[in-house]
Formats: structure tokens, C-alpha cells, sequence
């Protein structure tokens, strides 16, 4: 990089800075240490930054990006925490230019310590139903090996059946027990209701052309009635299922009081209508052909609309012309 002065008043100058880019520099090896119970080649498919190949010309493989690897250090420990290394510690990943200058080389330590196994399951708190129901609605499973990403998804299949029963605003935190010489972790998920949740108001915006009515007859809610979690996922269907929306977004906002949820359902229109048009040519009849017009949203009532105009051939003569 060179750069250049050059005076443009007695006040002000100007800086010129020549770059001179060079050649990119990609990732050439991407290395481990301390890993054992994963192989290089499964950390590296767990990565977002890759290797270079023959193609990063057009994949963009080996492009090195700071923040994108290190993220994939934490990429690396959600492969490990569910598999059950609670311990697992991923260090920052180092990077350097091979001796040779062909390439980088990207270094990850790893310690993964102890693999841990489920203990106890139980439940606590505002129980809206038996500890054996809960047990059957959860995937983890005592004895099998712990994994975060199933606890994760068992509290919110907890949290969907409170809301369901109209508390939108239940917190359910799995409490942890680890016992460190028999490798194994207990959980307790401690339930907290809250208040009941009815609808306030329903707002619709962004149906330009569908009226209200047809959007609100495909929603399973109605105001005044109680908040449900697996209603709004339903609601959110029937209105993708019209096939009159690219989108349809439900989302809920404060009410006029606490125990009141407003429903916002914003959706995206997409064209409805098709025109098709046929022709051919029959040496009895000429030519023939047809034209067809279809709406499957007539007028903004969700009905479905469909004319079809004949091209009419040529009247074949008969013996009495």
C-alpha cells in the first residue's frame, strides 16, 4: 500500500492511498485438539465456515469471516451439550497463515469433560394436571443422555398446554440437579401459570382486496374468548390454506387490561386469478380452440369464479347447402 500527498490550499491537502488487494487467502485446514467423542469431519459439518475446494470460486468455501466462526465455536458446544457434555468447553478459534503462505489454518481446542445422563424427572408449582400426565407430553427420558435442544423443546410443549388453557403468560423453568460421580442430572419443571388471557380485539390490516369476514370466518378465535396457543397456530393455517395470502402473520399485543391479549393478523395478498388461452386447427372444423378466466377470490368473498369462452369453428356444410 502506497499513499500520496498533494496540497490543494494553504489550509487543505489531500491524501491519496494506494491498495494494492493481492490475492484472497482462504481456509485451507480446519484442525481440532482434545476432541473424542465427535470426529474432525462431524465438528466440521456441525460449522458454518468450511474448508476451501475446487469450487469456492462460486460457493465461497474457505472465506474467512470472524464473527461467522465464532459463532461456530458455539455451534460446536450445542453439538455437545446434546449429547450430554454439560462441561463441554470450545475455545476461541485461532487463525494463521500457513508457513508456506497457501492458506489459513484454523485451530479449535476443545475439553469436553464428562458425558451426562438424565436422572429424576419431576414437577412442581401450579399443576394443571398429574405428574404422570406431564411425564407422557415430555422426550426426555430418565436414563437416556441428556440432550438441551429436547429439554428446550419440552418446555415449550409445557408451556403450550398452559397456554392452551388460556395462561399465555405461563413460565415453565426446568430446575437442574447435577450429581458429578454418578453423571447423571435431575430436573424438576417448576410451573408457574400466571393469569388467565382473553381476547381483546381483533385487527386485521394488509387485505387489500379480501374482505374482513372471509379472514375472520378462518380464525379460531373470536373476541372475548380465552387465549389458546394451538388455536392461533390453527388460525394461522386456515388462512395459508386459502391460498389467497403469500403471508399471514397472527401476532398479540397488550389489551385494554392485563388478563387481555389484542390479536393483530396482518397478512400479504397474492394474485388469484389465471387466464389460459388454447387453439388448434382441424382440417374438418378448422380452428378451434377455447379461453378460460378463473378467480378463485371473486370479489373479496373467498368464491371461486371460473368462465370458459369457446372459439367456435367454422359450420361444416351438409348435402343441403
Amino acid at each position: 500500500m502506497g499513499s500520496s500527498v498533494e496540497k490543494r490550499s494553504a489550509t487543505e491537502i489531500r491524501i491519496v492511498l494506494k491498495i494494492n488487494e493481492g490475492k484472497k487467502v482462504l481456509i485451507k485446514t480446519i484442525r481440532f485438539e482434545g476432541n473424542k467423542a465427535f470426529s474432525d469431519r462431524r465438528l466440521k459439518k456441525a460449522m458454518e465456515t468450511s474448508e476451501r475446494w475446487i469450487f469456492s470460486w462460486l460457493t465461497g468455501a474457505g472465506t474467512y469471516k470472524e464473527e461467522v466462526l465464532k459463532n461456530d465455536a458455539n455451534l460446536i458446544s450445542d453439538l455437545y451439550f446434546n449429547d450430554g457434555y454439560i462441561n463441554v468447553k470450545v475455545g476461541e478459534p485461532a487463525v494463521r497463515v500457513l508457513d508456506d503462505k497457501s492458506g489459513l489454518e484454523v485451530l479449535i481446542g476443545i475439553t469436553e469433560g464428562d458425558q451426562y445422563k438424565v436422572g429424576t424427572l419431576g414437577f412442581k408449582g401450579d399443576m394443571l394436571d398429574s405428574q404422570e400426565s406431564f411425564s407422557k407430553m415430555l422426550k426426555i427420558k430418565s436414563g437416556e443422555v441428556f440432550n438441551r435442544s429436547t429439554l428446550r423443546t419440552d418446555v415449550f410443549t409445557l408451556t403450550d398446554f398452559y397456554a392452551d388453557k388460556g395462561y399465555a403468560f405461563a413460565n415453565i423453568t426446568p430446575l437442574t440437579k447435577v450429581n458429578p460421580e454418578a453423571k447423571i442430572i435431575d430436573i424438576t419443571f417448576d410451573m408457574e401459570k400466571g393469569e388467565k388471557v382473553y381476547i381483546d380485539r381483533i385487527n386485521i390490516s394488509g387485505n387489500t382486496k379480501t374482505r374482513d369476514k372471509v379472514i375472520r370466518r378462518e380464525l379460531k378465535f373470536a373476541e372475548g374468548d380465552l387465549y389458546g396457543s394451538t388455536p392461533l397456530k390453527r388460525s394461522k393455517q386456515n388462512l395459508m390454506n386459502l391460498g389467497f395470502f403469500e403471508e399471514a402473520n397472527l401476532v398479540t399485543a397488550k389489551g385494554s387490561a392485563d388478563n387481555k391479549l389484542d390479536l393483530n393478523v396482518d397478512v400479504k395478498e397474492k394474485a388469484t386469478g389465471t387466464f389460459s388461452i388454447g387453439a388448434g386447427y382441424s382440417s374438418l372444423d378448422g380452428i378451434i380452440g377455447q379461453g378460460s378466466v378463473q378467480e378463485a377470490n371473486f370479489l373479496g368473498l373467498g368464491l371461486r369464479l371460473r368462465f370458459r369462452l369457446p372459439l367456435a369453428p367454422k359450420p361444416r356444410p351438409t348435402m343441403w347447402d
